[in-house]
């Protein structure tokens, strides 16, 4: 949240500083807990900050929240593709890594559906969590960013600008085609490719039902449930994400 409320306010100058700073912070704190601080903070700036800035800065000089979320996207798409072409650089470390994911299968019985994974579908599920990271971090700093900015400059503004969030009908169908690709191709990309596509329109989704709740004042307990549902339930993910489909196709009254 800090460093993308400073690029949205100061650009990217500020956006150094504030990334020097927490940089600073992070590694104090993995230096006393033993971590290794050149690798943690450079998957920090990587996967999180970086991503986040970049989103930010677009969002600065466009002024859409449409165009940076579909930046996002793609960031996530090249983080996963960037891996890929690295793999075989990078063995070593995917190795230890699905040797940590298999014991932490044997630990946690919630996760012994992967105990069968073999080690090649173990690294496809790293490199496409790799990519949902991106997304998640950076579409999360970025919205909170933006309500900080908004909260001082322009109160209400970030709420009135996401609930009338439209990415038009040829990025819809671009999106439905792209999550389609995603689950014939397989592996990390696929895996990558229908993440990347349905997050815009999940958030579309997201916008009507939030927009709804204000329009209707059913209070903020139904968006707690939805929220729930959306981290438990699968299904309850395409659904809102046809929802934001349908809302590009045909705008979907907010009354």
């Amino acid at each position: 949240m800090v460093v993308a409320f400073a690029t949205l306010r100061g650009g990217l100058p500020a956006a150094v500083t504030a990334m020097g700073l927490g940089i600073a912070g992070v590694s104090l704190v993995i230096g006393l807990s033993g971590l290794p601080i050149v690798v943690s903070v450079g998957v920090l700036a990587v996967l999180c900050w970086g991503p986040t800035v970049a989103s930010a800065e677009v969002l600065r000089r466009t002024s859409s929240l449409e165009a940076s979320i579909c930046f996002i996207s793609i960031l996530g798409l090249l983080t996963v593709v960037v891996l890929m072409a690295l793999q075989a650089p990078m063995s070593g470390f995917w190795s230890g890594a699905t040797e940590q994911l298999k014991l932490a299968t044997a630990a946690d019985s919630s996760l012994s559906p992967m105990a069968a994974f073999s080690e090649e579908q173990l690294v496809s599920l790293l490199l496409a969590g790799a990519g949902v990271t991106v997304i998640v971090f950076a579409s999360s700093g970025l919205f909170l960013g933006r309500s900080g900015q908004a909260k001082l400059l322009n109160p209400g503004g970030f709420q009135r600008e996401f609930h009338a969030l439209y990415f038009g009908k040829h990025i819809a169908i671009g999106c439905l085609v792209l999550m389609f690709s995603g689950f014939f191709t397989g592996g990390a990309l696929g895996i990558t490719l229908a993440t990347m596509a349905s997050f815009p329109l999940l958030l579309q989704g997201l916008a009507v039902v939030h927009a709804l709740v204000k329009e209707r004042s059913l209070g903020f307990g139904w968006l707690v449930v939805l929220y729930l549902l959306l981290i438990v339930l699968q299904p309850a993910t395409l659904l809102v994400g046809g929802v934001g489909f349908i809302d590009n196709i045909r705008r979907l009254p907010r009354r």
